[in-house]
């Protein structure tokens, strides 16, 4: 028996759909990868660029600094903390979106999984000899959506704690 156009388009389109929220949270993690790569190597150059005008003053007057006049040493060390604060305070912003974005990836996906298992469900019906396939195939679904939720409500529980 031939395959039910609307069944077929229903869970190709359903694949589809799950593979794009795939799609989009792998480049949104790359996006922020390199956000967070990207600052680092910035914070990097720039301490080695206030690092070599004090390099250059100890070596020209080491005595100054022997003697207790630190006034570079603490503005370099100063500038350090601030890049570092900056630093951390970013890796902790993207930490927090992090744990957003996966409650929402876990949403989408549930949902995605759910309208792909129907549609499967729906195509092999249209099948007419597979129906005791289909029944078989269902039962299985609703076993997997089941965990896939409780999966999902682990997840929103751990986001908002």
């Amino acid at each position: 028996m031939p395959v039910a156009p609307e069944a077929l388009q229903r869970y190709l389109e359903s694949l589809s759909t799950a593979y794009d929220v795939l799609a989009q949270a792998a480049m949104t993690a790359t996006e922020r990868g390199y956000k967070v790569s990207k600052a680092l190597s910035s914070d990097v150059i720039a301490a080695q660029r206030e690092t070599m005008p004090l390099a250059k003053q100890i070596a020209a007057d080491p005595e100054q600094y022997a003697s207790g006049s630190y006034v570079a040493m603490t503005q370099a060390a100063i500038a350090a903390q601030s890049r570092t604060l900056a630093f951390a305070q970013l890796a902790c912003k993207e930490a927090l979106d992090v744990s957003g974005e996966a409650h929402e990836l876990a949403e989408k996906l549930t949902q995605a999984n759910r309208e792909t298992g129907e549609a499967a469900i729906e195509l092999l019906r249209s099948r007419g000899g597979l129906a005791p396939m289909a029944e078989m195939f269902s039962r299985g679904f609703e076993a997997t959506m089941q965990a896939t939720e409780d999966t999902a409500r682990r997840v929103r529980k751990s986001a908002s704690a």
